[in-house]
């Protein structure tokens, strides 16, 4: 548990000095174990102008484990599910999916704001046609 709050202290002040564009992050009622985070639809995509809320969960094995990261705010995209999950590779725990002690909460910020301008119809998230 310390290690991973002495790592968050870090990546905290990583995101609140120099945010990916079109992201914001701070710790939900000062508990560095959750956070809320905000990212701003991609330019030219068709959730450009769109402002999307997220929560993210920090597990006590924090850089050992991934984050869970869920959309609050609706979306209508293949990669992410009617509750808000992600389907990223990256958080994911190895073999399924590619997770690295060594990406921290700024490289997934950006991976989240990519995966929703890039619609990745080989996740498991997506509802084969022949199914609709």
């Amino acid at each position: 548990m310390a290690a991973m709050r002495g790592r968050m202290r870090k990546e905290i002040a990583m995101l609140e000095s120099d945010p990916p564009f079109g992201v914001s992050a701070w710790p939900k009622d000062d508990k560095i174990d959750q956070l809320e985070a905000q990212i701003l639809g991609p330019d030219g995509s068709p959730y450009d102008k769109g402002v999307f809320q997220l929560e993210i969960e920090i597990p006590e094995r924090y850089p050992f484990e991934p984050p869970k990261v869920r959309f609050l705010t609706p979306i209508y995209h293949p990669n992410i599910d009617d509750g808000g999950r992600i389907c990223l590779d990256t958080l994911k725990m190895q073999p399924k999916g590619s997770w690295l002690p060594s990406v921290n909460i700024t490289l997934q910020y950006k991976g989240m704001n990519n995966q929703v301008c890039i619609a990745e119809f080989s996740q498991e998230f997506v509802v084969p046609v022949e199914m609709l």
